[in-house]
């Protein structure tokens, strides 16, 4: 009786850690394949694109089997490797850009020298916070495909 009490304690136990494992799995986007639009620098929000700018729409997508990255800043388009080291730590070590003018170019004069002090990085939900090495947040992404929920 004892050994068939202790296989049904064990059993539940199972069941239980694999269901909240999938549970915390489910409710964060994996850091690669994941278009990341940007919508804070340095703690200020970044606007919606309109039809006179297209900062709004910058983002940055990671490529796990590559180790590279690519997005876009708001007018130019960029790419480069990273490198991921222990629990969430990651460098942008080398980053291209092409360099077209355009009118506004606030946010992408912003965004892309913060992308070399990056040192670490955070997954909350539907967000991606890349951060400095004092802890303090950059860049703020979310999932471009996210639905906000009524």
């Amino acid at each position: 009786m004892k050994p068939f009490f202790l296989i049904v304690i064990a059993l539940s136990l199972s069941s239980t850690s694999c269901a909240l494992w999938k549970k915390t799995a489910e409710q964060a986007q994996p850091l690669t394949e994941t278009i990341w639009r940007l919508t804070e620098l340095s703690g200020s929000a970044v606007s919606v694109a309109t039809e006179h700018t297209t900062a709004g729409d910058a983002y940055i997508v990671f490529s796990g089997e590559e180790g590279r990255f690519s997005g876009f800043a708001g007018c130019n388009r960029f790419s480069g490797s990273y490198e991921l080291s222990e629990a969430n730590k990651i460098t942008l070590p080398q980053i291209i850009v092409t360099r077209m003018f355009c009118a506004d170019m606030e946010v992408e004069n912003q965004l892309l020298p913060l992308l070399s002090f990056v040192t670490q990085y955070r997954i909350s939900g539907d967000s991606l916070v890349l951060l400095n090495a004092k802890n303090e947040v950059l860049v703020r992404f979310e999932n471009k495909n996210h639905t906000p929920q009524k």
